[in-house]
């Protein structure tokens, strides 16, 4: 009996047993590559021990859809629940208590990690993961930071004024593989990379990268005219507003500029985040020739703007590529 044939005297439970056992093997796919997500976040926040991205052996008798069904409605959901902080925890950001707090108290800022402005952890102020940080403003007084402690910073206050916090944590390493690379690209707004890659028959192959992050958060005590959050504090990458951000109200608008090197960066991908409770906004913008680029603020509550420039990096031992991510933190009354 030839092969078509035999297929033709399969019943119609057979038929349903292989269809169900596809869609089976397409949701457990769909598990692992989630898995394979989450140990790139795990890598990307320093972890030092990284789970398989593989599921527990399962034997399935599929008699009906309700088979499939089950295990798509109870175990990616359960995956996913499991494994959320390490998928979300993917970038680091500085997040004021209050950019509002009151004269003669003081500008608690927390470094963070999460994914999307949904905070995952809280890191303490660590030396040793710390290149440079700065304190600006008439506001601030005397804000040396303290080892272990959270908040990250916890600064003075005076009588009244502007005070702006930035950071710059030391250069890290990672490696991902090609494929786990390619999707990063995609999903960081790095197309361009992603094009050289694949113009230079390179994008099969796993890629060495090292990366810097540039934060900045803004407070104001009483009073304040927003000049010192305008300007530079020269960062290798950095968003800078045009106008004081404090002063915004909902519906308003906020244009940034973007240097890089102390020059205007053109064609960035800008992200902006808004939290409002556990309501959260988000929105993607093009930076323009010179650099500039236009975020419409809609609501009250925590925002965040940030971006990630990447290079090759030209002459590196340790590394293929080189990326830089920088972003900035305040509240909208």
């Amino acid at each position: 009996m030839s092969p078509i044939a035999s297929r033709r005297l399969e019943s119609e439970e057979q038929v349903a047993r292989r269809l169900n056992a596809g869609r089976i093997c397409v949701i457990c796919a769909e598990i692992c590559a989630i898995c394979g997500f989450a140990r790139k976040g795990l890598a990307r926040v320093g972890a030092s021990t990284l789970p398989q991205p593989c599921l527990p052996s399962l034997t399935f008798s599929p008699r009906s859809d309700s088979i499939a069904l089950m295990v798509k409605r109870w175990a990616l959901p359960a995956v996913l629940l499991l494994m959320s902080p390490f998928v979300s925890a993917h970038d680091y950001w500085l997040e004021p208590k209050s950019s509002f707090p009151s004269p003669g108290t003081h500008f608690d800022v927390s470094l963070f990690v999460g994914m999307d402005l949904t905070p995952e952890k809280e890191h303490p102020y660590q030396t040793e993961r710390v290149e440079s940080y700065v304190v600006k403003g008439s506001g601030a007084t005397d804000a040396k930071p303290v080892e272990g402690r959270k908040p990250a910073f916890s600064v003075p206050l005076g009588k009244s004024g502007d005070v702006l916090v930035a950071l710059v944590r030391k250069v890290a390493h990672i490696e991902l593989t090609a494929e786990e690379f390619n999707d990063y690209l995609a999903h960081e707004g790095l197309p361009h990379i992603l094009q050289a890659r694949q113009n230079a028959g390179i994008a099969g192959k796993p890629a060495r990268e090292k990366y810097t992050r540039y934060l900045k958060a803004f407070g104001r005590a009483g009073s304040g005219d927003g000049q010192v959050f305008t300007e530079p504090v020269g960062h290798t990458l950095e968003i800078v507003p045009a106008k004081d951000p404090l002063s915004l109200k909902a519906g308003e608008v906020l244009q940034v500029k973007v240097l890089f090197e102390g020059k205007p960066l053109a064609g960035g991908t800008l992200f902006a985040y808004g939290r409002a409770g556990k309501e959260i906004r988000k929105a993607t913008y093009s930076c323009g020739e010179d650099g500039t680029a236009e975020i419409r603020i809609p609501g009250p509550g925590i925002w965040s703007i940030r971006l990630i420039h990447m290079r090759e990096c030209v002459g590196c031992k340790d590394a293929d590529y080189e990326s830089f991510w920088t972003g900035i933190t305040f509240e909208v009354r």
